[in-house]
């Protein structure tokens, strides 16, 4: 094993190592990964607006006695909201 030499070593002789520099390079990368999962908008928000067919209903309705009122709404607007990590944002 190769003795290091305080007297000769220097900031800019670290940089110079391969191995140095590749594992700063993951340090950095690990890093910024955790930061970004779980600093940067942990709570993710999606809204999607879905067609309903309220016509494939009508049977299951009358089988329960019940009867549609008004004019059914073919769209709806449903809203989700998860952790960021579990709805993958």
């Amino acid at each position: 094993m190769k003795k290091i030499d305080l007297k000769k070593f220097t900031l800019a002789s670290l940089f110079e190592n391969r191995l140095f520099l590749r594992i700063l390079a993951l340090l950095i990368g690990i890093v910024s990964w955790y930061f970004v999962v779980t600093q940067i908008s942990v709570n993710q928000e999606y809204r999607f607006n879905v067609q309903v067919d309220m016509d494939s209903q009508l049977e299951s309705l009358d089988r329960l006695g019940l009867k549609l009122v008004g004019t059914p709404e073919d769209r709806v607007e449903v809203v989700v909201r998860c952790n960021r990590m579990i709805g993958g944002g």
